[in-house]
């Protein structure tokens, strides 16, 4: 039996997912519209302000709309909790743990946030501020009033100089003393000399080298402009778009007489004479200085009537962005909840069927995330379970067969370690005497349950432990596994020569395990071979006895069979003699064979 979502709650779920996602990137679509038509508002046409309102109130319904799809889940969840329905108190947790997450930092940063805002709108738009920038203005305006004032001052003194240079400038072409013109020009750090006559023409014009001739074109265009509108009371004149000075230059017989030449400028003026011009830069920067200082007093000035709405704007701003966080937050709880508590559910389902003894249940789970591995582990687990099922009869009794087998070989291994003429003994790697069999407890005259579970340095005497030392070092020296020494042994009054053959026990990976010692009691072997021995000896030197006294008998009776007249003249001595010397060769031999 397959146990899975149904599909029309899964599309209905993923398309809320769609709405809530597409709701939130129309809603920071529309604020940053927002944000843009605000700034540049002066800038648009009646129809900005329109489209302006029209994304608040699009953001507004957007918000709405968002708020009313997380409402309906959070309605859900409360009624789901109020059933007790399985996976509902996670899913909760999961929920208020999430929007517990979000608020402790998005509350405080709003309030801060806020206050920020309203303390810096505040300090901008302080008393202490405007003024700064309106004595900014003013110094600006000051600025230039010391410079038109220079400027006319030095009119004066260019006028005096123009009128020792007058044949060069009006009685003939400017070029018969241009050296001169331009002298002048460098002194009073001028641009150009202009002559204006009353019909707006230039009779005389007198640059410097390195003016531009559209900036020349520039400065005389303005001049004329500037000239006619002032009619009779010429001034210093400023042009901002070259950012020069054009100040009236009075020509009088004597500079002294400052009175003469404020005569004589209004003299040229009104009797329709030609009025010359002295062009002067404005310091390099200046200009553009005091121009941002007017534009932004301006602009704050403009600012400070929207204090108030700014506050709001930001307000609101902040308000919708918090929103956001909030929204986003319920969501994601909402959604990682669900993701998680959905296939918790299920199989908390297939855990009681397989409780009561279904294992044809199925879960179905189609995304591949952790999720997804859990089902198809739950799966394959079923699965394996009911193949263990139907297999485990089978393996039990294999099991018992298998169990039987081992005990049976384990038993067969301690009759033969327990009746073995050797004597085996193992240590593991801590040095603690594991194995003793009956041969060895006879050799060394320890019971086995003293000796087991002991270390074998307490177990062993002195003399014992300097051959355990002896193995140590031949196998440090050799590095061999397998090692072999014949020793002799004191144990008790008795004298034992024992051949121990010592192997170390390594696991597959080589670790070291322990030590296991085989004993063979060659004490009874040793005496045989001595005997053997001297057996050989024996029968050598049997040998060697046996040797002469052949020679010994064949002489003795030789000596009887060759002179039988000395046997009969002399009859008793030398045949007693003979006979004792064959007599006691034969019982001589006879002691030699046995």
């Amino acid at each position: 039996m397959i146990i899975g979502k149904p599909t029309n709650v899964t599309t209905r779920r993923r398309r809320e997912r769609y709405w809530v996602a597409a709701v939130m990137l129309l809603i920071v679509i529309c604020g940053f519209l927002e944000g843009w038509f605000y700034q540049f508002r002066a800038d648009l046409p009646p129809l900005g302000n329109f489209l302006l309102f029209a994304l608040i109130n699009l953001n507004v319904l957007l918000l709405l709309l968002l708020a009313y799809l997380l409402l309906r889940n959070i309605v859900k969840l409360v009624f789901e909790r109020k059933k007790s329905v399985l996976g509902s108190n996670l899913r909760t947790r999961l929920v208020v743990a999430f929007v517990g997450v979000t608020l402790i930092p998005t509350v405080p940063l709003f309030g801060l946030a806020t206050q920020f805002i309203s303390f810096s709108l505040d300090y901008w738009f302080s008393q202490q501020v405007e003024q700064s920038l309106e004595q900014s203005v003013a110094l600006g305006k000051d600025l230039l009033g010391l410079e038109k004032a220079k400027l006319a001052a030095d009119g004066r003194a260019i006028g005096a100089e123009l009128q020792g240079l007058a044949p060069a400038w009006s009685g003939g072409p400017v070029s018969e003393r241009r050296e001169d013109l331009d002298a002048l020009l460098r002194r009073h750090d001028l641009l150009a000399l202009i002559e204006l006559d009353p019909r707006q023409r230039v009779p005389r014009q007198i640059w410097r080298d390195d003016i531009a001739e559209e900036n020349r074109r520039g400065i005389v265009d303005f001049l004329r402009s500037a000239a006619a509108t002032a009619g009779s009371n010429p001034r210093v004149l400023y042009d901002d778009a070259d950012q020069v000075f054009l100040a009236p230059v009075p020509i009088s017989d004597s500079i002294d007489d400052a009175a003469a030449a404020a005569t004589t400028v209004a003299a040229t003026a009104t009797t329709a004479a030609a009025m010359v011009w002295a062009v002067q830069a404005l310091p390099e920067g200046v200009a553009d200085k005091l121009n941002a200082v007017s534009s932004g007093y301006e602009n704050y000035l403009q600012l400070k009537l929207l204090q108030h709405p700014l506050k709001v704007s930001h307000f609101i701003v902040f308000s919708i962005v918090t929103l956001l966080v909030i929204f986003g937050a319920v969501w994601l709880g909402f959604t990682l909840a669900r993701s998680i508590t959905v296939p918790i559910q299920e199989l908390l389902s297939a855990t009681e069927r397989i409780a009561q003894g279904d294992l044809e249940v199925r879960l179905d789970w189609s995304r591949q995330d952790e999720m997804g591995r859990l089902v198809a582990s739950f799966n394959k687990m079923v699965h394996d379970l009911g193949e263990s099922r139907r297999q485990l009869a089978g393996a039990y009794a294999a099991l018992q067969d298998s169990h039987v087998e081992l005990e049976r070989r384990r038993r067969y291994m301690e009759i033969v370690l327990t009746n073995i003429g050797a004597g085996v003994a193992s240590v593991d790697s801590n040095g603690v005497i594991v194995t003793l069999n009956r041969a060895a407890e006879g050799m060394f005259g320890v019971a086995g349950t003293e000796a087991v579970g002991r270390p074998y340095s307490e177990v062993l005497e002195a003399h014992q432990l300097d051959i355990v030392k002896s193995f140590v070092a031949m196998h440090q020296l050799s590095r061999q596994q397998n090692l072999e020494q014949q020793c002799r042994l004191m144990i008790g009054n008795k004298a034992l020569i024992l051949l121990i053959k010592v192997s170390i026990l390594r696991d597959e990976r080589d670790r070291y395990l322990g030590v296991v010692a085989v004993f063979e009691d060659l004490t009874d072997l040793e005496k045989a071979h001595r005997m053997a021995a001297w057996r050989e000896v024996a029968r050598r030197i049997a040998h060697e006895i046996k040797n002469p006294l052949t020679p010994i008998q064949l002489s003795a009776q030789r000596l009887r069979r060759r002179y039988p007249e000395l046997v009969n003249a002399d009859q008793g001595i030398f045949d007693e003699c003979t006979r004792m010397i064959v007599d006691q060769v034969a019982q001589m031999k006879l002691l030699v064979n046995e």
